[in-house]
């Protein structure tokens, strides 16, 4: 989130000459790098907005790349604030595994961070 998909297309190794459609729910998406069952990394990009929606990247297991795995990293920008420069939700999965999903949950952008931020939940605050 907030770099130039140029530069994680290059950081990635995408072959951006290797390209196609998909959908993500009502959203065109241009999609970058590999083909269905390459082990090469994908990027898909929100055609409309020009945001990065995904990066997908597979690694060939001992038995060659049908017994390796796929971990894709989702974006969920924010509809309420499409200017945001932070997505409001990252979500991570590995092949068929449950995915993980991470929310944001505010954003302070130039004040200094404090320290309760980080104790666990319900532990009292610093004096």
């Amino acid at each position: 989130a907030g770099r130039p998909v140029a530069d994680v297309a290059r950081d990635k190794h995408v072959d951006t000459k290797i390209t196609s459609f998909a959908h993500a729910g009502p959203a065109v998406l241009w999609v970058l790098g590999a083909g269905p069952r390459d082990d090469s990394p994908q990027i898909a990009v929100d055609r409309a907005t020009g945001r990065l929606v995904r990066v997908t990247e597979r690694s060939g297991g001992d038995d060659g790349p049908a017994a390796g795995h796929a971990v894709t990293v989702e974006l969920g920008w924010p509809a309420a604030a499409p200017e945001s420069p932070f997505p409001e939700r990252v979500t991570i999965a590995q092949d068929g595994a449950r995915p993980v999903v991470l929310g944001l949950s505010f954003v302070s952008v130039g004040d200094p961070l404090d320290a309760d931020l980080f104790a666990p939940l319900g532990a009292s605050p610093s004096p």
